[in-house]
């Protein structure tokens, strides 16, 4: 656990999902995403593309210690070994969840959560939220936690994917746990949720100024890192026109001013900063 006013945030892969390559790479043509990606064994730090040209991408979460809180950003799908998963479409859609483990193994229950961030209604980033217990009872995962979510006056055009976290947003609301946002929302000073209207409705990413640290994640504004590419725009939003501008935001604040991306969806790499290269946009990681 941090001191309470030292920043400490780490990106937590705790799941893996399945999306259509054409869809979430749109418009990029089929030949160059399989040109682009695994078609052989599964890798841990490669993407994989399979017969159906579905692409397995990580659900990413992001765990911030600071200001005596304890924040998680998005919860990732509901476990494939749990009830709360409705059918084998999802079964086969997800992998196991590793969210109790992982948050587990860095010292924090489910009961130390103060905060939770939702930056999409989707199951793959809002599922993780409730669980059912032996009985078949659904609960709030992290009870004690104020959860935060963007809500625009504009309905979800594309329903898919939402109808486990409909169950959980009911919940919360009936819990009165569930705070909506309509503006930029600090939750502690110099962390802030940013409404994004492009993807969906109910999106938005989440933005770090403390200290020497500048990070943004992402959300389903920049899903991966390949998102960066102004081309490269996923037909699942609901405006891909105002998500290409939102992510244009991003991408300068990374050159501009140095903000490190956090990708939500990102096998790898999961975070970098965005330079100007001869040939466009170069990608900077920790490594580098």
């Amino acid at each position: 656990m941090a001191a309470p006013f030292s920043l400490n945030w780490t990106l937590l892969d705790i799941a893996s999902t399945k999306k259509d390559g054409s869809s979430l790479f749109s418009p990029e043509p089929l030949t160059s995403v399989l040109d682009h990606f695994n078609t052989g064994a599964k890798t841990r730090d490669k993407y994989h593309i399979d017969r159906q040209h579905r692409i397995l991408v990580s659900c990413n979460v992001m765990l911030i210690e600071y200001y005596g809180r304890i924040i998680l950003v998005d919860t990732g799908p509901p476990s494939a070994d749990d009830s709360s998963v409705s059918n084998e479409q999802d079964f086969e859609a997800y992998s196991l969840s590793k969210l109790a483990r992982t948050l587990r193994d860095h010292g924090v229950s489910p009961s130390h959560v103060t905060d939770v961030v939702l930056t999409s209604r989707d199951k793959d980033h809002a599922g993780g939220t409730i669980y059912s217990d032996r009985a078949g009872n659904y609960k709030v995962r992290f009870n004690k936690a104020k959860h935060y979510c963007h809500r625009s006056p504009n309905p979800r055009l594309r329903p898919q994917g939402t109808s486990q976290a409909d169950f959980a947003f009911n919940l919360m609301e009936e819990s009165g746990m569930l705070h909506y946002i309509e503006e930029e929302t600090e939750i502690v000073p110099g962390i802030k949720i940013v409404p994004a209207f492009g993807p969906s409705a109910y999106s938005s990413m989440v933005q770090i100024d403390v200290g020497a640290d500048r990070v943004i994640f992402t959300g389903d504004v920049v899903p991966t890192s390949y998102h960066i590419t102004p081309k490269i725009t996923s037909s699942f939003d609901d405006h891909p026109e105002i998500t290409f501008q939102e992510k244009q935001a991003c991408v300068a604040k990374s050159l501009n001013h140095g903000y490190l991306l956090a990708f939500s969806h990102s096998v790898a790499p999961k975070t970098c900063w965005v330079e100007e290269g001869k040939s466009g946009y170069m990608l900077r990681t920790h490594n580098d």
